[in-house]
């Protein structure tokens, strides 16, 4: 399958902007949607990390071969779709959840097994 080497593109509008990288042809597709500022690290296919700092209305959309490992920043303030579905996560506006990974192990569910951290105080 052809991948298409792509560096993170920001597009900006007045009201939300996307950040897309990682596309792939015949893939999967996973796109974050921020809520709140959150962080997120996503590796794509056992690929170097990609990191994104997203505001409240912006969306980054990744692409892979065959699956995701994520760690998401802020649980509550993001969601998540994977090619399309929703990606129930476990974790409240400022849990970090770690170890996800999309698509999910045989018979789990997609955040069984991510490890929900609490914020510090």
């Amino acid at each position: 399958m052809e991948t298409q080497e792509a560096a993170a593109t920001l597009k900006q509008t007045p009201a939300e902007s996307t950040v897309t990288t990682g596309t792939t042809t015949g893939g999967h597709v996973l796109v974050a949607t921020a809520r709140e500022p959150t962080w997120l690290s996503v590796r794509a296919d056992d690929q170097e990390r990609k990191q994104v700092l997203l505001q409240a209305g912006q969306s980054a959309q990744f692409g892979a071969e065959t699956r995701f490992r994520v760690i998401v920043g802020n649980a509550g303030g993001v969601t998540l779709s994977y090619d399309g579905a929703p990606v129930p996560l476990v974790g409240r506006s400022g849990e970090v959840v770690r170890d996800l990974v999309l698509p999910p192990p045989a018979g789990r569910s997609p955040s069984t097994g991510a490890a929900s951290v609490p914020p510090k105080r």
